[in-house]
């Protein structure tokens, strides 16, 4: 995946003198993307070192923690 990103990102400077606007909205995009896709990588880790100090929930149990997550990060009052 990194050489391809690394492909995209130099196929991105090739046209950075005919289209600069097109290029640096796809570099933010893509910067923001892999800071994201880094940060769950970070969770997914997190979790595998914690995982034998919890029981494996059913699917119902994560759709609603899920549920919940986004209700109070949703909430505004």
């Amino acid at each position: 995946m990194e050489t391809r990103i690394s492909h995209i990102e130099n196929k991105l400077d090739d046209r950075m003198g005919s289209h600069p606007t097109l290029v640096k909205v796809w570099r933010e995009y893509l910067k923001i993307k892999k800071k994201k896709f880094e940060n769950d990588l970070t969770q997914c880790e997190k979790m595998l070192d914690e995982i034998e100090q919890i029981e494996d929930p059913s699917l119902e149990q994560l759709l609603l923690l899920q549920y919940i997550a986004n209700m109070v990060s949703t909430n505004t009052t």
